[in-house]
């Protein structure tokens, strides 16, 4: 009894037949396949394992029937073989075909010139392939169908005429492979299939590269890669869904992902889609998308179309440089929140043709149009910002309504568009430094606008006209560098209780057969009058100050015109609640301390209605005598540095103590240092310690995502969130937890737990100080410092510099931090101002008054740096020398020597440094010099007196992300290490490779606005792999501004390697006999020309040469003691270098 077999086609072997040996020989477990060509078909009738031994390629199974190997059995495994079947036979031949049991297939090629390469038939099957290869067939590389399953790893599958895989009511899991040059598609999905791809890569297939149809058809990729489909990347039809986690698309043909007929698009966990010839996204014919954390950047026409479908979702994604952003067309709907847009070509959003869109906390900036309403479309936004738009911010036209509210726009053209019948309700927002007007109300629209603030745009503030209407209520106009309102063409305005000030021409300007009617308006301050009403056009006004006009509106023209009589405050329908709605002396003195904080008019109008409850509970009571009271939530605050989190949370600790929520209402403040041990045992007391002292008040932690630490196993962070979130519930209405930081990391850190979003409540976002909400909190911050005051044309410089600050702000902008820094700087140079006068000249004003001259010292820029430090020539020789001393590197060299002269020739000229690139970044396998050039480019700029000292600090990633401590802290914290000196980080590209939400992102920020704010103080050095640092650079726009100076490190040749070799055996008193030489170079040679990537150039050398050295003193150790001379002992031999590398 055999278990094992040899099948040979030498001459003599016993057996050269496979099938005949599993026909013949039941017992035999395992075949092996000696080299040679086998031709006869073989049908797997048993359990069997079938190995090629020899080379790769030299088992050929050359197989010609209809099928070239037919398995009907439980377990069969190839290894090491090459299938090539042909076949008379067009249709339903195949290379394998596995109608029952289990297949591994590893270490094969399979090709068929007709067939399929595998078929896989029935429930149950199973095939598995491991480093395989399939290619060049008729039909498919695999098909799968009848519930079969199918697995693919580290497989290469191409050059098919057709679909490369088609998996039809079966399973396919892929992962580390590639399939790519299909005739058709790469993938096919259907009838219920269901496919996971992992770590796979997918391209350049002639129809799109995956095609997913029919209901129950699902597709996953992760960390997967889908590009160059010459007819897109990903079509989903018929029902079917795919869903994409941190994968890549781009450059594909025509788009990215499509979905139609009521298929479903789940794009989430960091995938980018970009560079696609058409949209990135098309969602058709009632089909879903819902997209969380995505990227979508530089496609040619646009980053998503929606057409006839109602189930969009896109939240926490970013769209960029796209032609157009995203469009919904024909009775389409959809939900965008939280998103950023940002340089689209035409438009960042259009909604047309009977379209419904929501928009919430959404930022838009620097496209054509911001967001655009067209044909009866529908939009409602909620607490977003637009800025810096070359056109309309908002565009309403054609019948279409808009609902906004909370929402800023900054320094666009225009603000907002009303055209051809544009409506809408527009709610508590602000417009500010628009390039022409806030508004445009024109050509029969009707817009309603309550409680807006509309100020310093460079032309008129709101202008209506070609017969449009509008009403204007509650509202703050002016400072506008021509008329705050202009009404003419026909149309109709009603003003309401708004104040109009501070515009250079007219308050209100009415001409061309216009009519308005203005009640309890306030004007002042208008540059020539405060109204103009021209002859032909009428106006009436009612309980309103300083209206002046030789215009008498009677009530009878204004009910000819309007279509009903005035209204007056007693006949108006509703009330709004008003501050004198409240009270209680405990809520109205948190009712004023409210009124002073400057922004956050969510916060204030959250408070404003929990007190308006209060006392409408208290009312009710009295005749029911239920006391239903409020429950106090805990909240969630998100917002930058300096925007006031601490602020609030004190005061939301104040208004439930004096609405009886809370015993105590004080605030105990902790952060992750507070409630996390560095031990085990340690985390639960130090967390319930904290919770303990806020019973009563409130437990404020301040960058609570600190708590969870994504990767880290270990951490005890979790075990904080637990003892908290158990003591939320237990102890429910006994204290309230505030928790606050930056955006994004508390959206995640309400994800990491089941628990948390429950738990939390209310979520508010407190955006940016705008500029003049700056200067607002200078004024006040100014007068609580002792009283003192600024003069007007000190504000205006000062807002000049927070404008610029504002504009290049980035997560990291401190908001009322910066202004109080300001403050300070400004009250200290008054201080040494005044110091300096008379006393009989130190008035009471001169002493508290902040002038011009005291902001324009703090503001002065520092003067030019001038070479006046000499060139350290002795210095700069001797590391000059020490640079062409290294072997190789002579590219480097020259770019080097470029710089020194750029440096000296700036000298003779007086320029500053600013116009030169110090900052570099040093590319090249290992081994090449980069960390030792670093080091002397260090002492090179302190030789040329470009820094103070040529100190180089050395980081890497574990520096940075690992380290006790934040990774935007500790890059901050090593940055102000090399102040002065050198900042070497290498490796750098480790930084960002875990994806966008690798947490080194943050330190990567924090690099480049250093940089930017410390220009001049030190210099940064990254260094890395060439491939890697490409990604490195893609993974931050300003990183390629700022490192624009590369220098390249090659790779060593066999002779420099040489010469390496010879330096480290000359330093340790070592030399290399003249075979030695010979051998190690021959050696060299070889490895030189097979290397790849990782080639270690100087340390491969290095680790060659000290390998030989072991070897020398090891053959030496064994010689005779008489026989040991210096000489002998310290020559390497040819059989020194054998036994330490191999040929």
């Amino acid at each position: 009894m055999m278990d094992r077999v040899v099948v040979s086609r030498s001459l003599f072997s016993k057996y050269r037949n496979i099938n005949k040996v599993i026909a013949e020989n039941e017992h035999v477990k395992e075949i092996i396949v000696q080299p040679g060509s086998y031709k006869h078909p073989i049908v797997l009738s048993r359990s069997v394992e079938i190995c090629g031994e020899g080379p790769e390629g030299s088992i050929e199974l050359n197989l010609s029937d209809e099928v070239g190997i037919r398995m009907n059995t439980y377990f069969v495994k190839l290894r090491n073989l090459t299938i090539s079947h042909s076949s008379a036979m067009k249709k339903h031949c195949a290379a394998i075909l596995v109608l029952k049991g289990k297949l591994i297939i590893e270490d094969c090629v399979i090709k068929s010139n007709y067939g399929v390469g595998i078929h896989v038939l029935n429930e149950g099957t199973e095939v598995i392939l491991r480093r395989c290869k399939i290619y060049g067939t008729k039909q498919h590389a695999i098909l799968a169908q009848n519930g079969c399953k199918v697995t693919l790893e580290d497989c290469e599958i191409f050059k098919t005429e057709n679909p490369g895989i088609f998996i039809n009511k079966s399973q396919l899991y892929v992962r580390d492979s590639r399939i790519h040059s299909h005739g058709t598609n790469g993938v096919v999905i259907e009838n219920g299939g269901k496919a996971t791809f992992e770590h796979v890569h997918i391209h350049n297939n002639g129809y799109p590269n995956v095609w997913i149809g029919d209901i129950g058809s699902e597709a996953t990729f992760i960390h997967s890669h889908i590009y160059n489909g010459k007819d897109g990347g990903v079509k989903v039809v018929k029902g079917g869904c795919v869903t994409f986690k941190q994968c890549e698309i781009y450059n594909n043909n025509s788009y990215g992902v499509q979905a139609i007929q009521k298929s479903i698009v789940v794009i989430g966990e960091r995938t980018q889609l970009f560079g696609d010839q058409g949209y990135g996204i098309r969602i058709e014919e009632d089909s879903k998308l819902d997209m969380k954390h995505g990227k979508i950047y530089d496609n040619n026409k646009g980053h998503v179309y929606v057409n006839r479908s109602t189930d969009v979702y896109i939240a926490f994604s970013e769209f960029h440089n796209g032609g157009e952003g995203i469009v919904f067309v024909d009775r389409s709907a959809g939900t965008i929140k939280d998103c950023k847009f940002d340089k689209q070509e035409k438009y960042s959003v259009k909604n047309i043709k009977d379209s419904e869109i929501i928009i919430k906390n959404c930022t838009f900036a620097r496209s054509n149009v911001g967001v655009w309403g067209a044909e009866r479309a529908f939009i409602e936004i909620q607490h977003s910002q637009f800025e810096d738009h070359q056109d309309k911010a908002l565009f309403i036209e054609k019948y279409s309504k808009v609902k906004l509210s909370h929402t800023n726009f900054y320094n666009n053209l225009f603000g907002i568009d009303f055209a051809e019948h544009g409506e809408g309700t527009i709610d508590d927002c602000t417009f500010q430094h628009q390039h022409q007007s806030d508004v445009l109300i024109r050509w029969a629209s009707d817009p309603h606008f309550q409680n807006c603030t509309f100020e310093r745009s460079k032309g008129i503030g709101i202008i209506v006209y070609g017969n449009a209407q509008g009403k204007i209520e509650s509202c703050r106009i002016g400072y506008h560098e021509e008329s705050g309102i202009k009404v003419t063409d026909g149309s109709e305005l009603i003003l309401k209780r708004c104040d109009i000030y501070e515009n250079k021409k007219y308050g209100i300007e009415i001409e061309e057969y216009s009519e308005v009617y203005i009640q309890s308006v306030h004007m002042t301050n208008n540059g020539r009058e405060n109204i103009r009403c021209a002859t032909d056009s009428e106006m009436i006004e009612e309980n309103s100050e300083n209206i002046k006009s030789d215009t008498d509106f009677s009530k009878d023209l204004f009910k000819q015109f309007f279509g009903h009589e005035p209204l007056s405050k007693t006949t108006e329908s509703s009330r709004e609640f008003t501050d004198e709605t409240i009270t209680d002396p405990n809520l109205l003195e948190i009712l004023s301390e409210l009124n002073s904080l400057v922004g956050m008019n969510n916060i204030k109008r959250h408070i404003r209605e929990t007190m308006i409850q209060t006392e409408v509970i208290r009312e009710r009571a009295a005749f029911t005598g239920k006391n239903n009271q409020v429950v106090a939530g805990h909240i969630v605050l998100t917002g930058n540095p300096g925007t006031g989190k601490t602020t609030v949370a004190k005061l939301f600790g104040k208004l439930y103590k004096a609405m009886g929520l809370l015993s105590n209402g004080h605030v105990v403040q902790t952060n992750r240092s507070g409630l996390v041990g560095q031990y085990i045992g340690h985390t639960a007391p130090m967390t319930q310690q904290r919770i303990d002292e806020a019973m009563g008040g409130v437990l404020f932690i301040d960058e609570a995502y600190e708590l969870y630490k994504k990767a880290s196993s270990n951490d005890f962070g979790e075990e904080a969130i637990a003892i908290l979130l158990e003591n939320m519930e237990n102890r429910k209405g006994e204290f309230v937890v505030v928790v606050a930081g930056y955006e994004e990391e508390m959206n995640d850190f309400l994800e990491s737990n089941p628990g948390l979003k429950s738990r939390f409540t209310l979520h508010f976002h407190i955006e940016d100080y705008t500029p003049d909400e700056m200067i607002e909190i200078a004024k006040k911050m100014a007068k609580d410092n002792e009283g003192l005051v600024f003069q007007e044309e000190a504000l205006t410089l000062l807002k000049e510099e927070f404008i610029r600050l504002w504009r290049k702000r980035d997560r990291f902008f401190s908001n009322a931090r910066t202004v109080r820094n300001y403050v300070d700087e400004i009250s200290k140079a008054q201080m040494l101002r005044v110091s300096q006068m008379p006393k009989l000249l130190r008035t009471k004003e001169v002493m508290l008054t902040l002038t011009y001259e005291d902001v324009e010292k703090v503001l002065a820029k520092e003067n030019e740096k001038v070479f006046d430090v000499p060139i350290n020539e002795q210095m700069l020789k001797e590391v000059m020398g020490q640079l062409q001393s290294m072997i190789g590197l002579e590219g480097v060299k020259k770019e080097i020597k470029k710089l020194v002269d750029l440096v000296r020739y700036y000298r003779e000229t007086n320029r500053s440094l600013r116009d030169m690139s110090l900052h570099m970044m040093l590319v090249g396998n290992p081994g090449t010099g980069k960390t030792e050039t670093a080091r002397l480019i260090a002492k090179i700029y302190e030789a040329l007196g470009i820094l103070e000292r040529g100190d180089l600090v050395e980081i890497k990633r574990d520096d940075i992300v690992n380290s006790f401590g934040s990774p935007e802290g500790m890059m901050a914290k090593y940055v102000e290490k090399a102040i002065g000196g050198t900042l070497f980080i290498d490796e750098a590209y480790q930084l960002t490779q875990y994806g966008a939400h690798d947490p080194g992102h943050k330190a990567v920020e924090v690099l480049l606005k250093e940089m930017e704010d410390r220009r001049g103080q030190f210099v940064v050095i990254v260094a890395g792999y060439p491939e890697e640092m490409k990604k490195f650079l893609a993974s931050n726009k300003g990183l390629s501004r700022r490192f624009d100076l590369k220098l390249e490190f090659v790779d060593y040749k066999p002779e420099q390697l040489l010469q390496i070799s010879e330096q480290i055996v000359k330093k340790r008193d070592y030399v290399l006999s003249k075979e030695a030489k010979e051998k190690l170079l021959k050696y060299y040679k070889y490895v030189y020309e097979h290397r790849d990537e990782t080639f270690g150039n100087g340390g491969f050398a290095r680790k060659t040469v000290i390998e030989s050295i072991k070897n020398t003193d090891l053959r030496v150790s064994n010689m005779p003691k008489h026989l040991r001379t210096e000489q002998v002992a310290k020559t390497i031999l040819p059989e020194d270098i054998d036994c330490s590398v191999s040929l």
